[in-house]
C-alpha cells in the first residue's frame, strides 16, 4: 500500500500504487506520493511537508479538479478507511501495513533489557532512612491506591432518543434509492462481528459523522415490515457499537445534543427511518485538530519497527507515564459526559482543561486508538472490578481493554497499571521502589496481557511484595477480579451486554508476563 495525497485539500490515505483514487473528504483526485506506508512512518515533520509540497503543491485546485469535484456522487467511486497514524498536514491518518511493521515475533519479553533501554540503571543509595513513618499509614496509602478508579461514562438512556417505537407514523417516503459511499473498516471488532443488516446501520451512522459539518444532512434506512421488530431492537445498540469502534469520535460520545434524531415513516410493506445527527455544542473541528496532533506526536516516539508485542508494551508504558487519573471527577461528583471519559481526555485534556487527565474508559479508549495506529486490533471491555471484600466503587462500572496479538487475545488494564506512586509523598520510599526494577515492572504491569480467566481472579504475589529498609513489608497489589458481567437490574444492562457479548474470550499466553 502507498500513501496518496489529495490535490485539493491534501488529505492523506492509503491506496494501491496503480489505483485511481478520489478523496473521501472533498472528492478531489488523489496522487501517489511515491512512498509506502513503512517509508512514510520514517519521515520527520519537515520531510513530510517537503514531500507533499513537491508532489501536490500548495493545495490550490485546478479547473480540472474543480470539475471532477463537482460531479454527482453516483459518478464517483468513493472509499474511506478508518483513521490511523495522523500526519501534520491534514490531521488525518495513514494506516501502517502490518507486513511492513512487524518483525519476527519474539517468544516473550526480556524485562531487564527493556527497562535498561528505557532509562539509565539506578543504584540504591544509602540515603537517610525515615524513622517517623508509621507502617499502618503506608499500608493505608498503598491499600487504597486503586480505590475509586472505576468510573465509566454511561450510554444515553436506551429509551431517550433512539427509540423508534416512540416515533410518529406518517406517510411513506420514496426517495431512499440514493447511492452513498461504502466505507471500509480495519481492526474494528464490533463491525466485523455484525450481521449484514447491522453493518448497514453502522455504515449509515458512520456516514452521518463523516458529514457532521453539513447542516441538515440525513440518511434514510428502508426496512421491510418483517424485519421491523429486529431493527427497532438494535438500531440504538449499533450506534453505541460504532462509537466503541471509533474513539476518535469522542466529540459525539460526550455531547447529548449530537445524539441521532430519528423520524419514522411506514406503510404496509416497509418502514423508512430518516436519521440525522443533532446540532453540535462543542468546537469539534478545533478539538479534532488538537487530538490528531496529540496522537501524531505520541506515535512519533514509538519504535514502529519493533514486533507487535514490543509496540504494545511501548504504548502501554508511554500512555501511563503521560496520563493522570482524574480523581476530581469523583470528588466533585461529576458523573456527566466529561471528556475525562474519552481518549481526548487522556491525550489532550478533560472538560475542565486539565491536560492528560482521564478516568478508566478514557485510558481504555486512548489505548485502543493508539494501538490501531500500528494495525493492532483492540476494544474496550466493560464490567465490574472488585476485591474479595466487595466492590470498591459502589454501583460504578470499570473499563479496560482486550488486545489481539498474533491471532490471540489478551486483556489489559492500563488504568490500574498506572500506580502514580508519587502520591505517597515519600521521596525515599518512591526512589527505593523504582530502584527495584523487576518488582517495579511487575506492579506496573500486573494487569497486562492477561487471559480472561486470570482477570476474573487475579491474586497478589510475592513478586509484587516490597521489602524496604525502615518499613514493614508491603504489597502494592490486592487480590482483584475483573468480570465482564453487568448486573441485570442496572439501567444500562441491555447496552453493555450487547457490546460485551461481541467480545472474544482472551486465551493468549505467548506474550503474558
Amino acid at each position: 500500500m502507498f500513501v496518496f495525497a489529495c490535490k485539493k485539500c491534501r488529505y492523506t490515505d492509503l491506496f494501491e500504487e496503480d489505483e485511481t483514487a478520489y478523496c473521501p473528504r472533498c472528492g478531489g483526485s488523489m496522487i501517489s506520493l511515491g512512498v509506502s506506508s513503512a517509508e512514510w512512518n520514517e519521515l520527520d515533520t519537515e520531510e513530510i511537508y517537503e514531500l507533499i509540497y513537491e508532489k501536490v503543491g500548495n493545495g490550490e485546485e485546478t479547473p480540472e479538479q474543480r470539475e471532477r469535484a463537482s460531479l454527482p456522487e453516483e459518478q464517483e467511486s468513493v472509499r474511506s478507511i478508518t483513521r490511523t497514524s495522523p500526519v501534520p498536514i491534514t490531521g488525518r491518518a495513514v494506516r501502517v501495513d502490518s507486513t511492513d511493521r512487524q518483525s519476527e515475533a519474539t517468544p516473550g519479553y526480556s524485562y531487564k533489557e527493556y527497562l535498561e533501554s528505557q532509562r539509565p540503571k539506578k543504584h540504591v543509595g544509602s540515603g537517610i532512612i525515615l524513622t517517623v513513618i508509621v507502617a499502618a499509614c503506608i499500608a493505608l496509602a498503598l491499600g487504597t491506591k486503586y480505590r475509586e478508579k472505576g468510573r465509566i461514562i454511561e450510554p444515553v438512556s436506551d429509551t431517550s432518543v433512539l427509540d423508534p417505537s416512540a416515533l410518529q407514523t406518517v406517510e411513506l417516503l420514496s426517495d431512499t434509492g440514493k447511492e452513498y459511499p461504502v466505507y471500509e473498516f480495519e481492526n474494528c471488532l464490533y463491525y466485523d462481528s455484525m450481521s449484514d443488516k447491522e453493518k448497514e446501520i453502522y455504515q449509515l451512522y458512520y456516514d452521518l459523522v463523516m458529514h457532521k459539518d453539513e447542516e441538515d444532512y440525513s440518511r434514510k434506512l428502508a426496512v421491510p415490515i418483517s424485519e421491523l421488530e429486529e431493527t427497532e431492537d438494535k438500531i440504538d445498540l449499533v450506534f453505541y457499537a460504532m462509537l466503541r469502534d471509533h474513539p476518535e469520535f469522542f466529540y459525539i460520545s460526550v455531547s447529548d445534543s449530537r445524539l441521532p434524531q430519528i423520524e419514522s415513516h411506514t406503510d404496509k410493506e416497509e418502514a423508512v427511518y430518516e436519521i440525522r445527527l443533532g446540532p453540535p455544542e462543542l468546537d469539534e473541528n478545533e478539538m479534532i485538530a488538537k487530538f490528531d496532533n496529540a496522537v501524531y506526536n505520541f506515535m512519533r516516539g514509538i519504535d514502529k519497527k519493533a514486533s507487535c508485542d514490543e509496540i504494545e508494551l511501548q504504548i502501554h508504558d508511554k500512555l501511563n507515564s503521560m496520563v493522570t487519573y482524574d480523581r476530581k471527577m469523583l470528588e466533585l461528583g461529576l458523573y456527566g459526559p466529561d471528556l475525562a471519559h474519552t481518549a481526548y481526555g487522556a491525550l489532550v485534556e478533560n472538560s475542565r482543561g486539565n491536560a492528560h487527565t482521564a478516568v478508566c474508559d478514557g485510558y481504555a479508549q486512548a489505548y485502543q486508538y493508539l494501538l490501531k495506529q500500528v494495525g493492532i486490533c483492540a476494544a474496550q471491555v466493560t464490567g465490574d472490578a472488585d476485591t474479595p471484600q466487595g466492590t470498591l466503587w459502589g454501583d460504578a462500572y470499570h473499563a479496560w481493554n482486550i488486545v489481539e496479538l498474533d491471532g490471540e487475545w489478551y486483556e489489559v488494564d492500563c488504568c490500574w497499571d498506572d500506580l502514580e506512586i508519587d502520591e505517597l509523598n515519600d521521596f525515599y520510599l518512591e526512589r527505593e521502589i523504582k530502584n527495584l526494577d523487576d518488582k517495579y515492572f511487575y506492579v506496573t504491569h500486573h494487569w497486562f496481557n492477561r487471559t480472561t480467566e486470570e482477570m476474573e481472579h487475579l491474586p497478589a504475589s510475592e513478586r509484587t511484595r516490597f521489602f524496604i529498609p525502615g518499613y514493614k513489608s508491603f504489597n502494592f497489589i490486592e487480590e482483584t477480579t475483573h468480570v465482564r458481567q453487568i448486573r441485570p437490574e442496572e439501567e444500562w444492562y441491555r447496552s453493555f451486554k450487547y457490546l460485551n457479548d461481541r467480545l472474544p474470550i482472551a486465551n493468549g499466553t505467548k506474550y503474558s508476563l
